[in-house]
């Protein structure tokens, strides 16, 4: 009768361990997503206030209500209207061919390079691997020539103010 006893206890024990590490990770299912969601606000809660700020007229441009106040397209025609010597849209066309462009090149030249890099084997190729990690991790901006001849201005690519 003690080993029933003392069988059925144990049993009992476990199920209050299963049923507590259930709950465990329940709670830490709910801790995550939680998280997540505020990791998700966070991140986007500019690109909304931009928007809403985008659509407003403009004297109520430092209004601080989040939601959508005086809505107007005023803005988006000022923006486009070429009246004012405004190139908005033309400027605008140029970036999304040239983001294109250097996109498309760079995915070729990507993929051509990661093919070579992983199926053959040349010298050195270790240190090649190494050199593009080590620069994967330096922001473009933080690689860029920072000397004062380097700059557009002064190469004479880039119209200067006098």
């Amino acid at each position: 009768m003690t080993t029933t006893a003392a069988s059925a206890n144990l049993r009992a024990q476990q199920d209050k361990g299963r049923k507590a590490s259930q709950n465990r990770e329940k709670w830490a299912s709910v801790r995550t997503y939680i998280s997540a969601a505020v990791i998700l606000i966070w991140c986007l809660a500019p690109a909304y206030w931009m928007v809403v700020t985008a659509f407003r007229e403009v004297g109520f441009t430092y209004d601080t209500t989040p939601w959508p106040t005086h809505v107007t397209l005023d803005n988006f025609i000022t923006a486009f209207d070429t009246s004012f010597g405004n190139k908005f849209g033309q400027a605008l066309l140029n970036s999304i061919i040239i983001g294109v462009t250097v996109t498309v090149v760079s995915l070729i030249i990507g993929v051509f390079a990661a093919y070579a890099l992983a199926r053959l084997n040349f010298r050195f190729k270790y240190l090649v691997l190494g050199f593009i990690l080590g620069a994967s991790m330096f922001p473009g901006v933080a690689l860029s020539p920072r000397c004062s001849s380097c700059s557009p201005t002064s190469a004479g690519w880039a119209p200067t103010r006098r």
